[in-house]
């Protein structure tokens, strides 16, 4: 089977392109597509698990292997403008 040829001409510039050609950048460009969409769904999750973070007073944990605790921990400024380390034990749930 031959190969279909697709031409164009307009204001003197002629344009060749082969029909499985096309198809295969048509391809390509619906893969791509579809990756892009799949980044912008990650994306989303990152800026939403990163405004979570931001926002929870204790968003870090730390473990004590010694007694076997697990602790939330996170930064404040006290009533005298001074940083301080605040920090729970995580109850178990």
């Amino acid at each position: 089977m031959g190969r279909f040829k697709i031409t164009q001409e307009d204001d003197s510039v002629r344009r060749v392109a082969y029909l499985d050609e096309v198809q295969d950048i048509a391809d390509d460009t619906d893969e791509l597509l579809g990756d892009v969409g799949e980044l912008q769904g990650d994306l989303s999750q990152v800026k939403t698990d990163y405004l979570a973070h931001t926002k929870n007073i204790m968003p870090h944990e730390f473990q004590d292997l010694k007694n076997d605790k697990t602790y939330k921990y996170g930064f404040q400024i006290s009533e005298e403008g001074n940083p301080q380390l605040i920090f729970k034990e995580v109850e178990d749930v």
